[in-house]
């Protein structure tokens, strides 16, 4: 899922991710997974895979507050036929984010801004900037 909305058609998605952390602060990463666009939709056939990577900053702003930064890199190999966005050599988009992230016992509160080079990825509309806020449960024994 990529904003509440299946990348799969509903079907099942594999997904694998490492990150290094170097010193507490700096992060590095890649994830990926399948992708199905479904039929009829401009790259039904072309996409099969997404990798991102990133690089990242965290810190603590004091003892209830972090503030992170990410730099992401999108990939989706084999859509150069398809689109070309600034001659990349697929249909790459960067994405750049900041937010801020608070604990409260079993919760944890984020606000985040986002903004995009990308242009209408798999034809939907051109999205620049988001902001996200979402609330975490954990649940421990």
């Amino acid at each position: 899922m990529f904003s509440g909305i299946s990348q799969t058609t509903n079907d099942p998605a594999a997904h694998s991710e490492f990150e290094y952390a170097y010193t507490n602060d700096l992060f590095a990463g890649i994830w990926g997974s399948n992708l199905d666009s479904g039929d009829g939709r401009p790259l039904d056939d072309e996409v099969d895979l997404e990798i991102n990577l990133y690089l990242g900053y965290g810190t603590s702003l004091n003892d209830d507050w972090t503030l992170d930064a990410t730099a992401i890199r999108y990939i989706f190999p084999h859509t150069a036929p398809v689109f070309d966005l600034n001659d990349a050599p697929d249909d790459s988009y960067f994405d750049w984010r900041i937010g801020v992230e608070t604990g409260m016992g079993m919760f944890t509160a984020r606000l985040a801004y986002a903004d995009t080079d990308n242009d209408g990825l798999f034809g939907g509309n051109k999205v620049d900037a988001r902001l996200f806020f979402s609330v975490t449960v954990e649940f421990s024994q």
